[in-house]
């Protein structure tokens, strides 16, 4: 068996791609409660800008809010498509 196929035996690409998408998350660990896993830093930056201008009056809260969903649906999405593509590579 070479390297390369003891590589996608262990399923290397997968787990590649699942510590890629978690190193840019955030997670709050709790002692005792359990852990909190947050979006990377520049999500919760936008986040948090849009409840800002919200809160200021400078944008109405609906529209905040369907530009949080929109943007953390896009961002849900991409990871599922990052670990598509891990698994493609495994198959491969």
């Amino acid at each position: 068996m070479t390297t390369t196929t003891q590589a996608r035996a262990e399923g290397t690409y997968s787990k590649a791609a699942e510590k890629a998408t978690k190193h840019h998350s955030v997670t709050i660990k709790f002692e005792g409660l359990g852990s909190i896993t947050l979006p990377p830093v520049e999500d919760l930056g936008f986040l948090g800008g849009l409840g800002v201008l919200a809160a200021a009056g400078i944008l109405e809260w609906p529209l905040a809010g369907i530009l949080a969903a929109g943007h953390i649906l896009s961002k849900s999405s991409s990871h599922s498509a990052f670990r598509a593509f891990g698994d493609a590579l495994e198959e491969a």
